[in-house]
């Protein structure tokens, strides 16, 4: 099923003319936070009920990035869960924030990811360095497509398992330290 999807993706990316390669960058990385969320399994107790939402947050990002997830998620669910997408400060990051995108200005990430550290939070950047402050799944363009890069450590930090199916499409995966 993953790979079906990753095919969608890139047949859209190579429609010529439809859209703004800006444009398009930001739908794939809507579309892949969305989906990520079917290959995290979060620890018991992270949701207070069994239908409470997942809960994204954005960092100060870009409101194009914003508007895009919004519609990306909007009427979607997740294992029976809703989805909602709020817009935080650094400094306001609440408490029940499942997945947390860091965008590309955020210079607060190194930070935040240390204060996040052991709370169940999938911490997504789009940041050249983002896995080495912290993150778990981290953006790239490469040859001008979406790839992803996956941290074990940053995960297994924040107690969350990543499906091996979401591992075998990653760009790398950096391997926990046994």
């Amino acid at each position: 099923m993953m790979r079906a999807w990753l095919l969608s993706i890139a047949l859209v990316m190579l429609a010529p003319g439809f859209v703004r390669a800006d444009d398009l960058a930001l739908s794939v990385k809507a579309a892949f936070m969305y989906k990520f969320c079917s290959y995290v399994e979060w620890p018991p107790g992270t949701f207070p009920t069994s239908d409470s939402p997942i809960v994204i947050g954005a960092i100060d990002s870009d409101p194009d990035m914003i508007r895009r997830l919004r519609e990306t998620v909007e009427g979607r669910r997740v294992v029976e869960r809703p989805i909602e997408v709020h817009e935080f400060s650094a400094a306001q990051v609440p408490e029940r924030v499942h997945v947390l995108y860091l965008g590309p200005a955020d210079y607060a990430h190194r930070g935040l990811s240390q204060r996040l550290k052991g709370t169940p939070v999938l911490i997504i950047s789009d940041n050249p360095d983002g896995l080495s402050q912290g993150s778990s799944i981290n953006f790239s363009l490469d040859d001008n497509r979406v790839r992803f890069d996956i941290s074990l450590a940053a995960a297994e930090a924040n107690r969350l398992k990543i499906s091996s199916r979401l591992l075998a499409v990653a760009r790398q995966v950096k391997e926990a330290a046994r």
